[in-house]
């Protein structure tokens, strides 16, 4: 039995996590101190959905160290999967979250409070700087768990340039109700999209085969090795794609890996049939 990591890129990723949870946790106390100073009801609400962001990357980080622990007798493929349970996490977080924020709006769209359009615009400006520059960071990384952190930042940077539109067509026009009217649209695409990558992770907690290796092909590739009996695919958490191996006897290993070499497999496990 013998497997390969991407450490480097894990590494990388789980940077990438602490960086995006420190900004922001730093745009959360930026938010709240300006709601408060600008008596911004919309504010106030976003930093409070912020607050939720904030913990949701928190467990992130946690969980995406604790997920490059190497495999024990308890647990013969490691703890790589705990990437799936954060991602699970923080995408039902984020579609709690959009939900909270459309009751919200609803109501404010029924009772419009007065927004102070100059502090409101200036904490959007600083919000899209630093989400901006957070789903920029973590658009590189490829594993499910810094995709679904990246929805959550995507969020709030697509919500700080509405709430800047908003606060400049308020300032010029004393219309409060573009307020509510803008987080109803942001928030209604974030739950579409937060609903579909849930769905995706939903895919990978009852284990599929990877989307983008075709089964036939491999079985193909490895016809006539001796003691080869049937191959399974299995996609763990979309950093490694591993395939298992029933056989009645040793298997060339070397032979193995050299004809699958082109694809993007890099996990191998093999199982001895019992006669």
């Amino acid at each position: 039995m013998s497997h390969e990591h991407g450490g480097c890129e894990q590494s990388q990723s789980g940077k990438n996590l602490k960086i995006a949870f420190i900004l922001n946790l730093v745009y959360f106390l930026m938010e709240i101190i300006g709601a408060l100073l600008t008596n911004s009801y919309a504010l106030l609400s976003d930093s409070f959905h912020d607050l939720g962001d904030s913990v949701a990357l928190g467990v992130a980080v946690f969980l995406e160290g604790k997920s490059n622990v190497k495999e024990d007798k308890k647990h013969p493929l490691g703890h790589k999967r705990l990437r799936i349970v954060a991602a699970l996490l923080t995408s039902t977080i984020l579609i709690v979250g959009s939900v909270i924020i459309l009751i919200g709006a609803i109501g404010r769209l029924r009772e419009p409070v007065e927004v102070k359009s100059v502090g409101m615009l200036i904490v959007a400006c600083l919000g899209l700087l630093i989400n901006g520059a957070n789903v920029l960071r973590l658009k590189k990384d490829k594993g499910i768990l810094s995709r679904s952190v990246m929805l959550h930042l995507l969020e709030d940077a697509v919500g700080n340039f509405a709430f800047l539109l908003a606060s400049i067509v308020i300032h010029f026009t004393n219309w409060s109700i573009i307020d509510p009217l803008f987080s109803i649209v942001v928030a209604s695409m974030i739950l579409f999209q937060s609903i579909k990558n849930l769905f995706r992770i939903v895919q990978k907690v009852i284990i599929t085969c990877p989307e983008d290796i075709d089964l036939n092909e491999v079985k193909e590739k490895l016809v006539g090795i001796h003691n080869i009996k049937n191959i399974k695919l299995v996609d763990l958490n979309d950093d490694d794609n591993i395939i298992i191996i029933s056989c009645s006897g040793e298997v060339d290993d070397y032979e193995v890996k050299k004809r699958l070499k082109d694809f993007d497999i890099n996990m191998f496990y093999y199982e001895v049939e019992e006669k």
